[in-house]
């Protein structure tokens, strides 16, 4: 087990992460819109991608380019993945378009809270999650469970159950 916070320098006590591909229709745009209006220092958000459009990939740099607590990560080896999953405090899914999103499932044995656009079969889900319909509503979710991690806890907890009893391979 790498320890990431260390490794990238990550020094805040709160860690986002967002893994996908960048490419429009993953929404990573939508997630820095989010986390540029969250006003806090306390917090660093992570991207994690394979492969990209790199047209794509300028604009979402261009709009991380004043935020220092904004960082992109390609092709890190996956078990590096699985050590920012179970280091992180948020996952923040922005995607656009998918059928059953498999990060949302990593992301409950991870026993991280998903915070998410309605997207695919995530309202299946709704009970496990924090569902969002704007950057705003993102960034509000986002606050209120650092403010107020009880409910977000119990979320957590559950989706961790449920990934254990229904969604293991």
């Amino acid at each position: 087990v790498i320890d990431v916070k260390e490794k990238y320098r990550i020094k805040t006590p709160y860690l986002a992460i967002c893994v996908a591909n960048y490419f429009f229709l993953k929404g990573q745009d939508f997630v820095i819109r989010a986390f540029n209006k969250l006003k806090r220092n306390d917090i660093t958000l992570v991207f994690i991608g394979q492969q990209k459009n790199n047209h794509y990939y300028n604009i979402i740099n261009w709009l991380a380019r004043d935020n220092k607590r904004i960082l992109f990560l390609e092709n890190i080896p996956r078990e590096e993945t699985v050590d920012f999953l179970k280091a992180t405090d948020f996952f923040l899914f922005g995607s656009r378009l998918e059928c059953s999103p498999l990060v949302m499932f990593e992301s409950f044995a991870a026993q991280t809270l998903f915070i998410t656009r309605n997207v695919g079969n995530v309202l299946d889900f709704n009970q496990y999650l924090a569902l969002v319909d704007s950057p705003r509503s993102m960034k509000n979710a986002l606050e209120k469970a650092i403010t107020n991690p009880k409910p977000y806890q119990k979320k957590t907890s559950q989706a961790y159950q449920a990934y254990l009893n229904h969604h293991t391979y």
